[in-house]
């Protein structure tokens, strides 16, 4: 959900100042030897069909999958070979670390359920649900964030950022339950500004290409047919009611610009280019957490049910599937790595893909943890993943570091 260096995530990562928005494969000793996917364009209006068939029937492109105009697809089966291939092979058994440090044994309402790489800095930020967040900047070492006299109290279980491309300390928060839902610093995190009356938000999205910042969209959770947005920077918001009935949660959202927004359901993406006067339902799968929106402006998209991957590269407007269902895990975000390739999860595991998506290979063992939040710092070259608890003291694993040079692997 960015360009350039805006970098929104939902437990995405950033590189180097680049890349990404907002700001994700079974065992690790296992190969993946999946049946080959065909890729699919999905219009406004896709057929209700199988999402894994060509909708179209006309002539398929050569370049990547893209499709032509006129609704062709690509239908030369994208697959998913053997892990290791090209000769990774295997994964090595390369251990996951315990890095919570002193949070451990601290209080939380459901533990550390999110986690987030500055872009701009060597900056690590976790949400501690009814704790409010808690930043890093040496390893193994937590600081509350919010402590400024000047702060509101960040009670809810932190679901989004987006953080300010332009200035490294600015940045938005939405998390969900006990409070405010949205918030805004413009200082590092030291003092927070609740924003309007926003609850229970899963996303938050902010429109870069206005340098005022004036319209963001919010995504409510487990609500259906229903957005916030706002004109006045997050001062006030309204509800936008009109979204297409029957798509289920409308929970994920994406400014491209003040008037088109891409919205998540849980049966596929949405579309407007009206500032939501009017919605059109552009693909049948995808939409499932956060998007990426990767630097070079390509949007990745999980689907509901561990359904695989979708991608455009037209702002939302046409969704091509990358691989299939069974493939990649829908528990998180895909993230992309500084040097372009994309990372995500399989199971309890980590993948990477060279070839923007259309194969993986997995890196190191499974966490020992069920995954809640995931990310990439290109600073200390490394994953970090988190898991929640509800009713017990945040424990020793609830935040795990998986060592990964981008630059020598």
């Amino acid at each position: 959900m960015t360009t350039g260096t805006r970098v929104r995530t939902s437990n995405g990562s950033a590189a180097d100042g680049e890349v990404v928005r907002r700001w994700a494969l079974g065992s690790a000793a296992a190969v993946f030897a999946v049946a080959a996917s065909s890729a699919c364009t999905f219009y406004t209006g896709c057929p209700d069909q199988p999402a894994n068939n060509n909708p179209g029937g006309g002539n398929s492109s050569t370049d990547g999958g893209k499709s032509n105009s006129g609704g062709s697809s690509n239908n030369g089966g994208t697959s998913v070979g053997e892990a290791g291939a090209g000769g990774a092979g295997l994964p090595e058994q390369r251990p996951w670390q315990p890095v919570v440090g002193n949070l451990e044994g601290r209080s939380s309402g459901c533990g550390v359920i999110f986690i987030a790489a500055h872009p701009a800095r060597d900056e690590l930020l976790l949400g501690v649900d009814q704790f409010g967040l808690w930043h890093s900047t040496e390893e193994g070492t937590w600081s509350a964030l919010g402590t400024g006299s000047q702060s509101a109290v960040i009670m809810n279980g932190m679901s989004d950022i987006d953080f300010e491309p332009e200035d490294p300390d600015t940045f938005w928060e939405a998390g969900i339950y006990n409070g405010p839902g949205g918030f805004k610093t413009t200082d590092g995190g030291v003092n927070f500004a609740q924003l309007g009356d926003l609850k229970h938000v899963d996303s938050i999205s902010v429109d870069f290409t206005d340098p005022d910042r004036q319209t963001l969209i919010a995504g409510p959770h487990e609500r259906s047919g229903v957005i916030w947005k706002s004109t006045d920077g997050g001062e006030s918001w309204v509800e936008l009611t009109n979204l297409p009935e029957g798509f289920g949660f409308s929970s994920n959202v994406h400014v491209v610009d003040a008037d088109t927004y891409v919205v998540g359901v849980t049966l596929g993406i949405i579309r407007t280019t009206d500032g939501g006067d009017s919605w059109e339902v552009v693909s049948r799968i995808g939409g499932h957490m956060d998007p990426l929106v990767a630097s070079d402006g390509a949007i990745y998209w999980n689907a509901e049910g561990n359904q695989g991957i979708v991608k455009s590269t037209d702002e939302g407007l046409t969704w091509e599937r990358l691989v299939g269902g069974g493939v990649l895990s829908a528990a998180r975000p895909p993230l992309e790595l500084p040097d372009g390739r994309l990372a995500a999860l399989q199971g309890q595991g980590v993948v990477v893909s060279s070839d923007g998506g259309f194969s993986w290979d997995p890196i190191g063992e499974e966490a020992p943890i069920t995954i809640k939040g995931f990310v990439y710092s290109a600073e200390r070259k490394a994953f970090y993943v988190t898991t929640d608890g509800c009713d017990a003291p945040i424990g020793a694993d609830a935040v795990l570091k998986l060592d990964f040079d981008y630059q020598a692997e």
